[in-house]
């Protein structure tokens, strides 16, 4: 799949390639990452293995002057929907509108270059600096996915939040 560079002034979306492989298991290994992605022992097997299974996703690094983040966006072709998800790596990337900057990038570029009608994510609702980042951005709150996630032999509830692209184009022009 062809994935283009995205860039402003702020952040640059590069190709995810090899050469971030080593990195990203080691930030999906943090307590971080894990607990706000529900994840558990990501090994260098285990991520090839995801990459492999997910060559359709759209994967960026994101960079500032540094490699500090991910964004992956799984399109839906049949519905002209997608789900994305986003991490700043970097613990001193973040809080500093990196998140904000990368996201408008590929929202502009799923919208009016992929030509998507709707994006959408979950989170959980204690990861509240993500849902502001989100709101921030246009995202409407869908409701909540009850108990959706079974972890450490817990369920965990997740909210579901979606920008349409008439609504991502309006929020566009009060810029």
């Amino acid at each position: 799949m062809d994935i283009k560079t995205l860039e402003n002034p702020f952040v640059s979306l590069r190709p995810y390639e090899s050469q971030h492989i080593h990195k990203t298991v080691q930030w999906l290994s943090t307590p971080h990452i894990q607990e706000n992605f529900g994840l558990n022992n990501v090994t260098l097997v285990s991520h090839q293995q995801w990459l492999e299974k997910n060559q359709d996703v759209l994967k960026w690094a994101i960079y500032t002057h540094d490699y500090i983040g991910n964004l992956f966006l799984f399109e839906n072709a049949k519905h002209h929907s997608g789900y994305f998800q986003i991490y700043l790596g970097e613990e001193d990337a973040r809080g500093k509108g990196t998140g904000f900057q990368a996201l408008s990038l590929m929202l502009d570029y799923a919208f009016s270059v992929r030509l998507l009608h709707r994006i959408w994510m979950h989170c959980y609702p204690s990861n509240t600096s993500a849902i502001k980042l989100y709101e921030k951005l246009g995202f409407v709150f869908e409701g909540l996915e009850r108990e959706s996630i079974y972890k450490n032999g817990q369920y965990i509830t997740q909210g579901r939040w979606s920008l349409l692209a008439q609504e991502w184009q309006a929020w566009r022009n009060k810029q």
